[in-house]
């Protein structure tokens, strides 16, 4: 789910306040009208209590319907720097408020203002507590650096749900000098026994870091003299030889954004005059190739000049030669067949040997899937507009019942994502199952091999795969930033599927707009899943997909639409019995949704509702269940129009709160209005460039034009799709 930021309304007082500076320290010791004057702002559900992690007092917090209530305070900042704050806090029955979408229990955020304390898009929100807890420390570990529009830190302290918690002793300050994670090895002043030492640390949080490692025989880290690497685990050997002497390293933490933290204080090792040279990596780098014979090419990391290799490809062995630089090629000594095919390489240097297993393919593919310029997928070259969904409502790995009624040409199962990973085989059977119900697949990858960086296991499944013609693309992960998946790993995924199989496209799903700059290079496709129900705006959507097509550069994007209550994410069942059936998002809005995406830009429509777990979607919220299937059966029937080649024409301007999508197909053309609005709104289209008299309602009766101009009223999220004869 989205973390949608907070915009609070800023104080409006007579009071003259003394802005606060850092270091900032708060106690909440003062009385209210003190606090007030400090420039704290505080609610009336908002009150000073003798129940205090130290001292005499502590801010109590009680929530009991409603939206969310915080503690507030701005905080004078600098931009490029960093800051962090900490709370000590209790609660008791913090828990999810079913009325509206924000839910992270008792909380601590840093958000951002600008130097007029007005709301800046951006800041620190991690979850907070739920239940009931004894005192313990919260924090902000850092902030992002601060962009020059930011002056202040916005500070609040309160609860997203319903409930009672308590503040005391709150620290917010700017991160200077700071120790970083802790360090497992080389221990300070360590000496080493190899030139290429293995450099280790503690996991910090938010965990799943990146970490930026320097190493320098100075501690001043010039340019000149420094070693650099990134590192997505906790672990990191440099790639080249460290000659003998003192070394010092520190590390950089950079987040799912792209944004780093000042540098940790720096550590202090020796490499040994006697350091052996060892160890090597050999690092397959072959790709996809459909030769009967193929090259293929390894490096040797770092580069060794008296290093002997061996290999087989196939179980017969192969010609190989090593060349300057470390690389390594391969050739096998027969034709290969089509398929998959094991390689097995061994790098010997004295005493000492390395082994790398791998595959290498030359699979035929099941399907080719390529793109149009305009974004349009292309199956073996006919065009292709996916409309999907995440599974049958059934949750049955084999039942398309539900898929069928609605239309929809695309699914996947989280089935073949488990711990407990299915076989090649079941997912050969699902995928020839798909396929024979008119149905292609975005297939999943294990989730520990995703975590694990086992990139083998997911050559192999990929290679395996990759003949079947149910195949439709890869889907990498789920909202990687949010599980703490980095950028690189990511990376290395992407590139492990594509080397194998460069036939289907790789996906990834981002639910954090700021992570949309960071990602995009990770996967062939990135689909946001912009949810704004129920408590944003529907143009949540169209904004999403504009933000996503920035930052690919206009490549191909499918979006992932809300088909779930966000009121039932929790406790649904409960949920259901106290307020009714799920009944988000209406007949209306999923139709303007749909409609918008197109606009906006759309190349791809899937729907995503929640598992049976939750709540039933067919049987439990049928009224969204209706709609849905009304929908996609009317974009089924707009096909033709869905895979058209656009047209200068297509574009046709309109006011807010409007928007248009048009197409050309078999001599009609097709234009859909859509009002974005949560209320009535009344158009006023110029069509005269087309030069009709009249237009019809699709599938109703013609509307005479009034000076080329439609004019008509619309109800609140109301589409209408016009058509009328357009010759070539």
């Amino acid at each position: 789910m989205h973390r949608a930021s907070i915009a609070v309304a800023v104080l409006v007082t007579s009071i003259a306040i003394a802005e606060p500076q850092l270091p900032f320290a708060e106690d909440f010791e003062r009385s209210r009208t003190e606090l007030e004057a400090r420039g704290w702002r505080l609610a009336p559900n908002m009150t000073l209590t003798e129940d205090a992690f130290a001292g005499e007092r502590s801010l109590r917090v009680e929530v009991a319907e409603g939206d969310p209530k915080y503690a507030e305070i701005f905080l004078p900042v600098e931009a490029g720097k960093f800051y962090r704050g900490h709370v000590m806090m209790r609660c008791e029955d913090v828990e999810r408020n079913p009325r509206n979408s924000q839910h992270r229990g008792a909380v601590i955020f840093l958000q951002w203002a600008d130097h007029d304390r007005g709301h800046v898009p951006g800041g620190s929100f991690p979850d907070g507590l739920f239940g009931s807890h004894d005192w313990q420390r919260r924090e902000v570990s850092w902030t992002r650096q601060i962009p020059a529009n930011v002056g202040y830190l916005h500070v609040l302290l309160g609860i997203e749900g319903l409930g009672t918690a308590w503040f005391d002793d709150l620290v917010v300050e700017q991160i200077t000098d700071w120790p970083g994670p802790e360090i497992i090895s080389p221990q300070e002043g360590e000496t080493v026994t190899t030139q290429r030492p293995q450099l280790q640390w503690q996991e910090m949080e938010p965990r799943g870091l990146v970490q930026h490692v320097s190493l320098s025989p100075s501690p001043d880290f010039p340019p000149n003299a420094t070693i650099t690497g990134i590192a997505s685990a906790t672990t990191w050997r440099p790639g080249e030889w460290l000659e003998p002497g003192e070394w010092y390293w520190r590390l950089q933490p950079q987040g799912s954004t792209g944004d780093l933290l000042p540098p940790a204080r720096a550590h202090r090792f020796v490499v040994a005059a006697d350091a052996e040279r060892w160890p090597v990596d050999i690092v397959p780098t072959w790709q996809w190739t459909g030769a009967l014979r193929p090259t293929l090419e390894a490096r040797i990391v770092p580069p060794r000049e008296d290093i002997a290799v061996s290999a087989t490809i196939a179980g017969q062995d192969a010609d190989v030669t090593l060349e300057r630089g470390g690389l390594v090629r391969l050739m096998p000594r027969n034709d290969l067949w089509a398929g998959l095919h094991e390689v097995h390489v061994e790098a010997v240097a004295g005493e000492r040997t390395v082994m790398l297993d791998s595959v290498f393919s030359n699979e035929t593919p099941g399907s080719r899937v390529t793109f149009r310029e305009d974004g349009i997928a292309l199956i073996d070259g006919e065009p292709f507009f996916p409309l999907g969904a995440y599974r049958d409502p059934s949750d049955e790995l084999h039942v398309f019942s539900g898929l069928e009624e609605a239309g929809f040409n695309v699914t996947h199962s989280y089935a073949f994502e488990a711990r407990s990973p299915q076989t090649v085989e079941s997912a050969e059977a699902y995928l020839r199952d798909c396929h024979d119900h008119g149905l292609r697949v975005f297939l999943g990858l294990n989730r520990d091999w995703v975590y694990g960086g086992d990139l083998e296991s997911i050559r192999r499944w990929t290679g395996e795969l990759m003949d079947e013609p149910g195949l439709l693309c890869w889907y990498l992960m789920d909202e990687p930033a949010a599980r703490g998946l980095t950028v690189r790993e990511m990376r290395a995924v992407h590139d492990a599927v594509a080397g194998t199989d460069p036939f289907h496209p790789t996906v990834q799903v981002i639910c954090r707009p700021g992570a949309y700059d960071a990602y995009a290079p990770a996967a062939d496709l990135l689909w946001p899943d912009p949810y704004p129900l129920p408590s944003q705006p529907l143009t949540m959507v169209e904004d999403r997909i504009r933000m996503v097509l920035d930052a690919t550069g206009d490549e191909p994007l499918w979006v992932v639409l809300q088909a779930h209550d966000g009121r039932y994410l929790h406790d649904a069942q409960e949920r259901i019995a106290e307020l009714g059936p799920p009944d988000q998002p209406t007949y209306e809005q999923t139709r303007c949704m749909a409609f918008m995406s197109l606009a906006a830009g759309a190349d791809g429509l899937i729907w995503y509702w929640l598992p049976n777990s939750r709540y039933h979607i067919v049987e439990d919220s049928p009224t969204v269940w209706a709609g849905l299937v009304a929908t996609v059966q009317e974009l089924r029937g707009l096909m033709p129009w869905l895979v058209a080649e656009p047209r200068p024409r297509d574009s046709i301007e309109v006011a807010d709160p409007f928007r248009t999508w048009s197409r050309v197909a078999d001599g009609t053309r097709v234009l859909a209005v859509v009002n974005v609005s949560p209320t009535p709104a009344r158009l006023d289209l110029d069509l005269s460039r087309f030069d009709v008299g009249e237009i019809a309602l699709r599938g109703g009766a013609a509307l005479e034009l009034e000076d080329g101009r439609l004019r008509c009223e619309f109800r609140a999220y109301e589409v209408r799709v016009y058509e009328w004869a357009e010759g070539e």
